[in-house]
C-alpha cells in the first residue's frame, strides 16, 4: 500500500511513546461516557489537550480535556466562554484547533446566526477562549456550513456544506475557502472530482496543505469510511485511499492524526477511539520542540514561524509561538525545508531542515536563539551656552531590558559619543561631569530600521546612517538654576515617594564631583491653597530633600533648603497643565569653584 503522506502539524512526540501508547489507548474511558455521545476530537500542537463535541449537558457543546502521562486524560470540562454565549443555543460542535492552538474554529446554531448553522471562531487569551466572532460572508450563508479545518499555515478553511438529495438524508459536499492579499476569505469552491461524488463529512487538511482526511459513505451506501486524498500539483485531487486499518461495518468520522503518526483519532459508536497507525500508513520525519528565545536576555519571544518548501518555495505552514515564547513544529519525510522565522526589532532566522525517509519519527529539543537588531547611535554632547563640545560620562540604560551601558573611553572628537543599541528600546540617557557641568538625563527610542529608505552598498550591504542625538549640558556657575526632574511627594504632604530617589542621587554625584559648591534646594507649589499653607508646605519639602541629601554624606554646610510656595509661577496660568510645571523643586548654584 502507498505510504500515507499526512502528519498533522497539532501535536509533538510525547517523552514516552511506550508510555504513552499504553495510557492513550485505554484512558479514553475518562472522556467517553454510557449514556451520551463523544465525537469530533482536535488536538492542540503539544498533544496534550484535546476539545470535542458532546451532548452529556442535554445539548451538543464543547469540552476540554487534557493529557497526563501517568493518569491519561482528564475529567472533561465545558468551554464555559463558549458555550453558554447564548443560551437558547442547542448545538455547537465540529471545532478545530489551528496550528499554533491559539484559535479555535466551529460551527453552532446561535440566534445571531447568518442562516441555519455557522463557522465561528475564537481566540485564546491568558488561558480563555474569547467571544466568537462570525467567520461570516461568503463562507457563511443561509444555509449549513459546519465542521471547519483550517490549514496549518491559516491560509485555506475547508468544511461542509449541507446539499439536497434525492433521499430524506442530509449530504454534504466539501468546500475550501482561500485568504486574500488582505486576509479576507474568498468565494468558496466546491472541491473537485474525485470528491464530492457521494456525501461526504468532516474534513481535515493536514500538515503539507495537501493532504486531507475525510469521510464519505461506503461503496455499499450502507455508512461512513475514513479516506484520505492529496492535492497534485495540477490542481486536481487523487483518488481517495481508503484507511482500512480504522474503518469497519461501522460508521468511522470525525478524524485527527497525532504527527508522531503512532495514533488516529476518531469517532465510532458514539465514542471517541484512538487507533494505532500501521506501519506501511506512516510516513517518516522529525519534529521541532521549544522555546524561541533573546539570545542575550535569554527571554521568551513572541515570533511567526514559517515552514517553506525549498523547491517551489510555497508557504506550507504559519505558526505563532505561544505567549510563553514555545513552539512546535512537524516536517514530514523526504523533502528538503527552509525555516524562517521573524520577530519585530530581530534579525530574521533561517534554517535548512531534511528529514530521512528511512529514520522514525523523533522529537528534536531546539531552543531558538534570535539576534536583536542593533543600530549605532551617536550622541552630541556640548556646553549649552558655548555650543563647545564636553568630555563627559554616558550612562546609558535600556528601560526594557535594564541593560547598563556607560561611555567614558570612547569620546571622540568635539563631544561625539557612538553606541550600538537595540532597536525599538527605549533608553534613559545620564551625562555626568566632574569638569563643572550640570548633569542631565532624557530618554529616547531607537528607531526600527527603515530598509527602503536606506542606501544599498555594490557588496549588498546596508548603508544605514545613525541617528544622532545632540544634548546640552548646563556649566556651572554662580546663580546657576537646575530644575530636577522626577521629585514626587505625596498629595498635600512632604513625604518623598521612592521613585524621587533616581534624580535626587543624582543631586548627590554633583555634589561629590563638585566639591567646592553651594547650593540652594527651592520648593515651589502651584496656586490651589492658601499662601500661609503652600509657603510652609514647600519648606518642609524643601528640608526633606536637604535631609536626604545629608544622610548621603553631603555636609549640610553646603545645603540650605527653602520654600517659595506659590510666589514664583513659571507660568502664570490656572490650567492643569500650568499647575503641573510651577509644582516644582530647583537646586541653584550659590557659589562654585
Amino acid at each position: 500500500m502507498k505510504t500515507l503522506c499526512f502528519l498533522l502539524c497539532i501535536a509533538t512526540l510525547f517523552c514516552n511513546l511506550n508510555l504513552f501508547a499504553q495510557n492513550q489507548l485505554t484512558s479514553l474511558s475518562n472522556i467517553n461516557t454510557n449514556d451520551y455521545v463523544e465525537f469530533a476530537p482536535t488536538l492542540s500542537a503539544d498533544g496534550k489537550t484535546m476539545i470535542f463535541q458532546s451532548n452529556r449537558l442535554g445539548s451538543y457543546k464543547l469540552f476540554e480535556t487534557t493529557y497526563n502521562a501517568q493518569t491519561g486524560w482528564s475529567e472533561p470540562k465545558p468551554l464555559e466562554e463558549i458555550n453558554n454565549i447564548d443560551a437558547e443555543v442547542n448545538l455547537i460542535g465540529g471545532p478545530c484547533l489551528s496550528a499554533d492552538g491559539n484559535t479555535l474554529y466551529f460551527s453552532a446554531i446561535f440566534k445571531s446566526g447568518m442562516g441555519d448553522m455557522d463557522i465561528y471562531y475564537s481566540k485564546r487569551q491568558n488561558n480563555k477562549w474569547s467571544k466568537p466572532v462570525n467567520i461570516g460572508s461568503p463562507v457563511n450563508t443561509s444555509g449549513n456550513e459546519s465542521f471547519p479545518s483550517i490549514s496549518p499555515d491559516g491560509k485555506k478553511l475547508f468544511y461542509t456544506t449541507h446539499i439536497v438529495s434525492g433521499s430524506d438524508e442530509k449530504c454534504f459536499k466539501i468546500m475550501m475557502s482561500e485568504q486574500d492579499a488582505q486576509g479576507k476569505w474568498t468565494t468558496p469552491k466546491e472541491i473537485s472530482y474525485p470528491l464530492n461524488t457521494a456525501c461526504n463529512k468532516a474534513p481535515r487538511i493536514v500538515y503539507d496543505n495537501k493532504n486531507l482526511i475525510f469521510a464519505a459513505k461506503k461503496n455499499d451506501g450502507s455508512g461512513y469510511d475514513l479516506y484520505r486524498t492529496r492535492l497534485n500539483s495540477d490542481g486536481t485531487w487523487s483518488e481517495p485511499i481508503s484507511l482500512d486499518f480504522a474503518n469497519s461495518t461501522e460508521d468511522e468520522l470525525y478524524a485527527w492524526l497525532l504527527p508522531t503518526e503512532e495514533f488516529i483519532y476518531y469517532t465510532a459508536k458514539g465514542d471517541i477511539i484512538a487507533k494505532k497507525v500501521p506501519n506501511e500508513y506512516k510516513l517518516h520525519g522529525i519534529s521541532y520542540k521549544g522555546k524561541i528565545i533573546d539570545i542575550e536576555t535569554k527571554e521568551v519571544v513572541n515570533a511567526n514561524i514559517y515552514v517553506i518548501d525549498s523547491l517551489s518555495k510555497d508557504t506550507l505552514q504559519f505558526l505563532k509561538s505561544t505567549v510563553d515564547g514555545a513552539y512546535t513544529i512537524d516536517f514530514g519525510a523526504a523533502k528538503l525545508y527552509k525555516l524562517r522565522i521573524h520577530a519585530e526589532k530581530y534579525w530574521p532566522y533561517t534554517e535548512a531542515v531534511y528529514a530521512s525517509v528511512e529514520d522514525n519519527f523523533k522529537e528534536l529539543e531546539k531552543n531558538i536563539e534570535l539576534k536583536p537588531k542593533r543600530r549605532e547611535v551617536r550622541f552630541n554632547v556640548k556646553d549649552s551656552e558655548s555650543n563647545k563640545g564636553l568630555k563627559v560620562k554616558v550612562k546609558v540604560t535600556n528601560l526594557d531590558t535594564k541593560e547598563e551601558n556607560i561611555m567614558e573611553a570612547f569620546s571622540g572628537p568635539d563631544g561625539k559619543y557612538v553606541v550600538s543599541l537595540r532597536e525599538g528600546n527605549k533608553y534613559n540617557i545620564e551625562i555626568s561631569s566632574s569638569e563643572g557641568y550640570a548633569f542631565t538625563s532624557t530618554s529616547i527610542e531607537v528607531p526600527i530600521t527603515a530598509e527602503a529608505s536606506n542606501k544599498t552598498n555594490t557588496d549588498g550591504t546596508m548603508d544605514m546612517q545613525a541617528p544622532e542625538f545632540e544634548i546640552k549640558v548646563q556649566p556651572l556657575k554662580d546663580n546657576t538654576k537646575l530644575t530636577l526632574k522626577d521629585i514626587y511627594f505625596d498629595f498635600n504632604k512632604f513625604t518623598l515617594r521612592e521613585e524621587s530617589y533616581i534624580e535626587l542621587n543624582r543631586v548627590v554625584g554633583l555634589m561629590k564631583e563638585n566639591p567646592s559648591a553651594r547650593v540652594e534646594i527651592a520648593a515651589h507649589t502651584d496656586d490651589v491653597g492658601s499662601d500661609e499653607f503652600n509657603l510652609k508646605l514647600s519648606e518642609r519639602r524643601a528640608q526633606e530633600i536637604v535631609k536626604y541629601l545629608v544622610s548621603q554624606k553631603i555636609h549640610p554646610n553646603r545645603l540650605i533648603a527653602k520654600g517659595y510656595g506659590k510666589q514664583r509661577p513659571v507660568v502664570k496660568d490656572t490650567t492643569e497643565e500650568a499647575r503641573a510645571k510651577n509644582r516644582r523643586v530647583e537646586l541653584k548654584i550659590i557659589d562654585i569653584k
